[in-house]
């Protein structure tokens, strides 16, 4: 009997630790959901950029279609990681050769 209520009482514990954990993870949460919603208020992100920025309306000179764009040169980098990533297709072009 005196283990079976150590366990209850144990295991009671864990359980009002456990909901006072979620308490405070639910009032973060919170937070966090207030400071996101007041950094992202279109008004007050407005008047920043009015204040750190100097923008103006476009000009007609300043449009462009997607074709006018140019491509994004190679990047050597970038060339090297996709053949490490193609591994055993590599493997195979040079056993062909």
């Amino acid at each position: 009997m005196y283990v079976l209520k150590y366990d209850t009482t144990n295991t009671a514990n864990q359980i009002t630790e456990l909901k006072n954990k979620i308490i405070d993870e639910k009032k973060i949460i919170n937070v966090l959901n207030a400071d996101f919603y007041k950094l992202t208020d279109p008004e007050r992100i407005q008047k920043l950029t009015q204040l750190h920025l100097t923008l103006g309306p476009i000009n007609i000179s300043q449009q462009k279609e997607l074709k006018d764009i140019p491509m994004k040169p190679a990047n050597d980098i970038m060339d090297d990681l996709i053949k490490r990533s193609l591994v055993g297709l590599t493997e195979i072009e040079t056993r062909r050769e």
